[in-house]
């Protein structure tokens, strides 16, 4: 009989903390990337952070011009490579880290790629 109540007190307890103790994560992080001075084929473009990253497609790509000069990601937690690609050829990259409920925020202009 004991037995029974103590594996019956066992069950609900596991049951409880099942349903309220374990809460949920956010893992996801924001990434705003503002271009300052973007052309007319200006792209930004996220990559995760490993060898030979720009030989895989990016995970996340967005369009940047006149009227819209900044974008943002919802990215999960790690690292990964921001580059903002020009329709002149040229191009500008910055390394970043997301972290769970951060933002971050990268700013490109003359000088290059830069968090601000």
């Amino acid at each position: 009989m004991t037995k029974r109540i103590v594996t019956g007190l066992l069950g609900i307890i596991f049951t409880f903390l099942l349903l309220t103790g374990c809460s949920k994560y956010n893992d996801y992080g924001t990434l705003t990337v503002k271009v300052l001075d973007p052309g007319n084929d200006t792209r930004v473009l996220v990559y995760p952070y490993m060898t030979d990253y720009d030989e895989l497609p990016p995970i996340e790509e967005a369009a940047v011009n006149i009227n819209k000069k900044s974008v943002s990601f919802k990215l999960a937690e790690g690292n990964y490579v921001v580059r903002c690609k020009f329709g002149y050829g040229s191009h500008q990259e910055q390394s970043v880290q997301i972290r769970s409920g951060k933002s971050v925020t990268l700013e490109s202009n003359s000088k290059g790629l830069k968090r601000q």
